[in-house]
């Protein structure tokens, strides 16, 4: 479509604004990690997973961009949420977003789309668990200008070789459009790692998901 949606609402935008942590960039030997042969890898979050051949990677600068995208349609006109969004902004990395079709394409299909976040929490030592995470998260979808049409209240554990995640779904009908994501989220060393995938159905949501389940640590235990 040509009015490709976007991905419009970040897990990890403003969770913890409050506080005062080193930026996340500037972490000792922080990477964003890479895309190669079919695999994105990152040695300093101990990630990897493979990625659909073909699908458009994000460059940064891109990233970058449906970053602020993302933050303007969460906060709309709310002010305090525009500041606190502002001040956790050196918190959070988008290390990578992939989707099927390069955005803007002619298609009348949903274009679906893969994410993966990192916050630093190190100074939200309360947050231990990607539950624990997802409950702050949800508040602060649910405070911003977007309508949902259903967002999980409780949070399923979902294990994924070894990494121990939580998930919610989240459904919004925007211009028309109906859109599902679905957020894993987990915490590892003082970090919160998310994963957010978008799709238009349970087709594209199970084509997703075969990538989503080789997600792994890049040193097997």
């Amino acid at each position: 479509m040509k009015n490709y949606i976007k991905l419009f609402v970040l897990l990890t935008v403003v969770t913890f604004a409050a506080c005062k942590n080193t930026p996340i960039a500037e972490e000792q030997g922080f990477e964003y990690g890479s895309v190669k042969d079919g695999r994105y890898t990152n040695k300093y979050f101990d990630i990897q997973m493979k990625v659909p051949q073909g699908w458009d990677v994000q460059s940064q600068k891109e990233n970058d961009a449906l970053m602020d995208e993302g933050k303007e349609m969460v906060a709309g006109d709310n002010v305090k949420m525009k500041a606190a969004i502002k001040a956790a902004e050196i918190n959070t990395a988008n290390l990578f977003t992939i989707f099927k079709q390069k955005p803007g394409s002619n298609t009348t299909e949903f274009n679906p789309s893969i994410m993966l976040m990192a916050e630093n929490l190190k100074n939200a030592p309360g947050v231990r668990s990607g539950d624990a995470y997802l409950t702050q998260s949800r508040k602060v979808l649910t405070s911003g200008s977007m309508k949902y049409d259903s967002i999980d209240e409780t949070f399923e554990k979902r294990m994924i070789n070894g990494w121990e995640f939580y998930t919610m779904n989240v459904a919004i009908n925007y211009n028309g459009v109906p859109v599902k994501q679905t957020y894993l989220a987990t915490v590892k060393d003082g970090f919160a790692i998310g994963l957010i995938y978008s799709y238009g159905d349970d087709a594209q949501k199970a084509e997703l998901e075969k990538y989503i389940s080789t997600f792994d640590y890049f040193k097997k235990k």
